[in-house]
């Protein structure tokens, strides 16, 4: 909300904890204050250059607070075998699939106009102004695959692969590491700006789009449903 954002400068009196400025903090907000036109000379001023050092702080701290609780919980969370609701394993599971569908509907749904009766949403996409939608598009994706895959140690492909879950003929990590790869070749041709490109490349978007989701099909259904975990968060999306 740039709105509140330049209220906040001028009146140079806010608080960023209050959710009357949910709006006006976070990576959206560095955004704009560093990537809009003109940002850098305008941090020359005194209000607005507080404002951006209260909102990186803020950001900071709330990192920092989440750092040390998970240095409390880390060896909790990783002796523990259940698979009920709220254990480590459903919320991985969970987690993984509220992510992958923030990249379909976040990134690339909204903007698109999938949730506005296929009315582009320009300024609906992640950094607006510093243009870098499809790079953290493509980084979300492959964050999304390293999680899957447990980086260089044992992930959730080798625990569906121990169990034998099986999609069709293929096994369940096999098909879903070939569906992101697939999304990852859709992704390739477009290049940001991606405000740009939700109104030139619709068809292409569309793609990527319709991939996501059938990622999410095997994801949301099928590795739930092998690993004996149920979903619990709502996403509300209509999937």
């Amino acid at each position: 909300d740039t709105a509140q954002i330049e209220n906040n400068i001028a009146n140079g009196s806010y608080n960023l904890a209050a959710a009357t400025n949910l709006d006006a903090k976070g990576l959206p907000a560095l955004d704009y204050l560093l990537s809009s036109p003109n940002a850098f000379n305008k941090l020359s001023e005194t209000n607005r250059l507080q404002y951006f050092e209260d909102v990186f702080d803020d950001m900071f701290n709330t990192i920092s607070s989440v750092l040390t609780d998970w240095s409390n919980y880390e060896s909790s969370f990783t002796s523990d075998i259940d698979n009920a609701a709220g254990s480590p394993i459903s919320l991985i599971v969970n987690q993984l699939n509220f992510d992958l569908e923030l990249l379909k509907n976040a990134r690339i749904g909204i903007p698109l106009g999938k949730k506005t009766l296929n009315i582009a949403q320009p300024k609906q996409v992640e950094a607006y102004y510093s243009q870098w939608s499809l790079e953290l598009t493509r980084t979300h994706l492959t964050a999304l695959k390293s999680h899957f895959e447990g980086q260089s140690g044992q992930g959730l492909d080798d625990y569906l692969n121990f169990l034998e879950a099986k999609h069709g003929e293929t096994l369940l990590a096999t098909a879903i590491l070939d569906q992101i790869a697939v999304i990852e070749g859709k992704l390739n041709p477009i290049s940001d700006p991606l405000s740009d490109r939700v109104t030139d490349q619709t068809t292409d978007l569309d793609e990527v789009y319709n991939e996501i989701q059938k990622l999410v099909v095997l994801t949301k259904t099928d590795m739930p449903s092998a690993l004996g975990v149920l979903i619990t968060y709502q996403d509300n999306d209509g999937d």
